[in-house]
Order: C-alpha cells, then structure tokens, then sequence
C-alpha cells in the first residue's frame, strides 16, 4: 500500500510539474505582413472614409464592442472595451445603455474612461468637427439637435461615473451594439491631446489591441502591449502594414512572400480565378437617381419602363471586372437581416436579370410608354430636357452612352449626357440639381438601413425624394422590437423604392482579397473591414 501510495505521489507530481512548466512557456512572437491599397490620409477615428484607414484604426482603438470569430466561418459581437451592459426600455419610448467599462489604459499609461467615450461622441456628431461618419450617430437622441445648433451637450451621453458609459437612444436601434458600438468612428479619443495630434502616427494616444511602434519608410509596425487584457487569445503580436497603391505590384509581394495579406488584388490575377470564385461582400452599388422634382419624369409608368428596358448584363460586361455582380436589388449581398442571415437571400430578388427575361421586360415596358400616353415624338419632346449626370471616366462614359442609347431604341426617349467631376456630381445631386445622376452609393454599416434610410425624410437624399407610405414603413423599421417584423418592413420599403422608380440599381462592387495560405482565421465584416486579431498560422506539421 505504501508502494502505491509513493507511485500516486509521484504521479501527481509529474503532472504537475508539467503543467507548471506549460504554463511558464511562452509563444514564440508572430508576425503578420498586410498590404493596403492606399497610404492613410488620418488616422482620426472620426475621419476616417478609406478602407485602409478604417482597418488600421479598427487595430489600433478598441471600441466598446468588437468582432471576434463565431466558429462557423463568420463574426459576432463580443465585450470590447467595455466588459458588460445593460439596456432599459423607458416608458417614452427611448433606450438607454448602461455600459460598464473594464480597466484599460492608453498608450501612454493613463486609463481609459467613460469621459473619453462621451468626448468622442460628442466631438463625431458636432457639425464643427465636419466628420463625413457622424449620421452613425442619428440614433441617439439628441443628435438632429447637435446637428441643428452645434451645442454637443444635447447629446445624450455622459459618464456619470468614471467607468460608466450611459447612451440613450431615441428609438430602438437593432445593430446599434453590432455596427455602431464596433465602428472605427464612435472609437475613444483622448480631449488632451497636442494640436493636429492626428496628423503624427507616432504620438497617437491609442487603448487597442495593437500600439504603434515604428512608422518608417512607408511601413507602419503595431505591436501588442503587454498590458492588453486579451492579449493571450491574439497569436499575432505584431502587425506590419505596408500600403502600395498598384495592384499588380500588392498581387506581386503576396506572390513573392514579402507579405501576408492583401486587399485589392489586380484585374490579372482575378481573371485566372476559377468561374466559382466569388469577390468579398461589400456594400456599394452603383445607382439610377431620378429627381422627384424633375417635371420632365413625373410619369411613374415612364420611370419604371426606364428601368425594364435596360440590360445590366451588358452594363456589367462594360466594366470587365469580375468585381462586380449584377444589382437585384438595392441592398447587396453580404448586408445581413435583424435575424443575423443575408438580407438579400432572404428577402429576394427584387430584379431578374436573367437574359430570356429581358424580352418579356421591355415589352412590359411598351404597354407602360402605353399607358403614360408616350409612344409619339411629339408626347416624348413635351416631356422637355431629360439629362444623365455622372461622374466622368472612361468606365462610367461607355455605362451612360448604353443607358442613352437604350432609352432611345426602345423607348424613343431622348436623353443627354453630362459628364462632370465627382465633386460636381456630389454637389448637383445634394442641391438637386439634376433630373438622373449616376452614382455609387455606400453604406455605412451592415443593415440594411445604412442604404435605406438614405432617403427618408430628414437625410440628404430626403431633400429631393418623398414618401409618405415610405416614411412610414422606415419609421416603423427603426422602433420594432420584433425581429422578423422590422426585416419585413425593411423588405417593403426596399420594394417601394424600386416600384416607385426614383431608384434603379444597376450593379453591386465587391472586394478582392487573399491571405496567404500559410494562415487562417481572418474575420470581415461585409463592409470593408479586415480583422487580423485572431489569424493563427496554420499548423503543417
């Protein structure tokens, strides 16, 4: 017995010293090599409008939430700088979030406080700061109010203790957590930093899970603090973007092994890709306007046979890129629904673009001209100055000059072009000054409501379209509580749109990306935002 006992002694023992001797070993330090298509303009939360920008910001701050992988190949929204929170119905119809802030420093060893979360919110949504990001803020009441008079205490946030963040939105806000509390714009920032502190990489007073260390040469080196509370779940302890804007040279270094990643690769490298292969999700399609105040489309039956007649197979085949994929509706692929699927797959196809169904289509469109009584010269020249704006370049050229000869075969409408900067298209469409602008639209957040709520009343493209039914459906979107509910209402104010034919989408954008194989574990989040948190280097051995 005395044997046995000293054997179990043992035993135990050796188990412990092994995990004891596990527990000392430390991972070796991995780096993780990114190419990014273009050199970032700021790296100013609030500012920030490229991709690139948005990715390098989204490694350096931490939001209250953030992404982290759900273990089927997608993301969920987990505690971020904020560890826990709570949300209360209040009785006038308005939400407050109470959330409750871990202990967390900035990079230059001060800690992180709900004051810094009200400063940059406050500063996001005052109309001084000029942030193109701040309507990721519209939810929360009293920003048409900061908007309106630039007092930013008519927001309400506040801190009423020093690790207590209170948010109170207006209505409810179904991706509020998921888009809005991970968003690179509504991150923290510092009220005592130095003048232009945005414009010094190097000087950036940053919590995230990465912390800049060199910016020399074009290459800017982030590495994990010791102090990171979930520093042990990130295998990369430091990241190294480079950001070269020719996309053969990007496709090149990832060829080469000189890097691990890259975003945007070029039209060369997509063309030897199989006929399966399909681009990243991304949330840009590229759009009709028609100006409801434009006398010369009143008729709803001209608007709707404009858009039958035309063949977006042969406006996507134009591009010659395999980037784009033909419209079917407003909202893209990779948007998702309140219930967490694809809000295109599951609502539908609003367009068929099946070739065979082009036919049927323009005939439809006929019995439409028909109808509108427009099937004479004389009927078509009463209608007056009908003109497409669109930003030029030798793409969109050949794009509009198919849209004008269309119109003009099929339904003998004449249509003149007018081809202008981008500056002036934007500048034409937000006074109104237009009758149909070609134009690239983008969400902001991944809901369907980020491209919806465009033209509700209230936003800029609210100021040249209105719909009293529309309004009502938006509205009621955005204050449901029930999930499948708000995703049916959202699905008919995206009908509605298009019946109206205000709207005519033409074709989405994707993105191409490709990490090397030598890892895994990448996360998107169908917007344009790469995450390198959790990569792991594939195990060969």
């Amino acid at each position: 017995m005395n044997i046995w006992k000293r054997g179990v002694c043992l035993l135990l023992t050796l188990v412990m010293a092994a995990a004891l001797a596990g527990c000392g070993t430390r991972r070796e330090p991995q780096t993780l090599r990114v190419c990014l298509p273009e050199l970032p303009g700021t790296l100013d939360p609030a500012m920030v409008t490229t991709d690139s920008e948005r990715i390098v910001v989204s490694h350096l701050y931490e939001n209250l939430m953030k992404l982290s992988s759900d273990g089927q190949g997608g993301s969920r929204v987990e505690a971020g700088a904020a560890r826990k929170y709570t949300c209360t119905d209040n009785n006038d119809g308005t939400q407050t979030y109470t959330f409750t802030l871990r202990d967390m420093k900035w990079s230059d060893g001060q800690k992180v406080t709900a004051a810094d979360f009200v400063y940059a919110w406050q500063r996001l949504a005052d109309p001084a700061t000029a942030s193109p990001n701040a309507a990721l803020l519209e939810m929360v009441a009293g920003y048409r109010q900061v908007r309106s008079s630039g007092d930013v205490s008519k927001l309400q946030v506040s801190a009423p203790e020093e690790n207590t963040f209170v948010v109170t939105l207006s209505n409810r806000c179904a991706y509020f957590l998921s888009a809005v509390c991970t968003a690179a714009a509504t991150m923290p920032v510092r009220s005592d930093q130095p003048k232009n502190w945005q414009a010094d990489p190097t000087a950036l007073c940053t919590n995230g899970a990465y912390r800049i260390s060199e910016w020399k040469n074009g290459l800017l080196t982030a590495t994990v603090p010791e102090s990171y509370y979930d520093r042990r779940r990130l295998q990369m302890s430091t990241l190294v973007f480079r950001f070269e804007t020719d996309a053969a040279m990007r496709t090149e270094l990832l060829k080469k092994n000189e890097v691990d990643f890259v975003l945007g690769l070029s039209q060369e490298e997509l063309a030897d890709e199989p006929e399966t292969w399909t681009p990243d999700s991304y949330p840009q399609v590229m759009t009709l306007l028609v100006n409801q105040m434009a006398q010369s489309l009143a008729s709803e039956e001209l608007r709707q046979a404009m858009s039958l007649v035309i063949d977006r197979n042969a406006l996507a085949a134009l591009t010659e890129s395999r980037l784009v994929t033909l419209a079917t509706g407003l909202i893209p692929g990779g948007i998702r629904n309140t219930m967490g699927g694809d809000f295109r797959t599951e609502s539908g196809d609003l367009i068929n673009n099946d070739p065979e169904a082009l036919t049927a289509a323009r005939e439809k469109a006929a019995e439409l001209m028909q109808q509108a009584g427009l099937t004479d010269p004389s009927s078509l020249a009463g209608l007056g100055q009908v003109t497409l704006l669109y930003e030029e370049n030798d793409i969109n050229a050949k794009l509009a000059q198919l849209l004008r000869d269309t119109w003009r075969d099929q339904l003998g409408l004449v249509v003149t072009l007018k081809g202008v900067t981008g500056e002036e298209v934007q500048r034409d469409v937000a006074s109104g000054e237009f009758t149909i602008a070609m134009v690239t639209l983008k969400s902001d957040r991944n809901d369907a409501m980020g491209l919806l709520r465009q033209w509700a009343s209230g936003s800029k493209e609210g100021e040249f379209f209105y719909s009293h039914a529309y309004d009502m459906l938006m509205g009621v979107a955005a204050d449901c509580g029930e999930v499948e509910v708000r995703d049916a209402y959202l699905e008919d104010a995206e009908r509605l749109l298009l019946e109206t034919g205000y709207v005519c989408p033409l074709y989405f954008t994707g993105q191409s990306s490709r990490l090397s194989s030598a890892y895994t574990g990448l996360l998107t989040d169908g917007i344009g935002g790469y995450y390198f948190s959790y990569v792991v280097q594939q195990n060969n051995g």
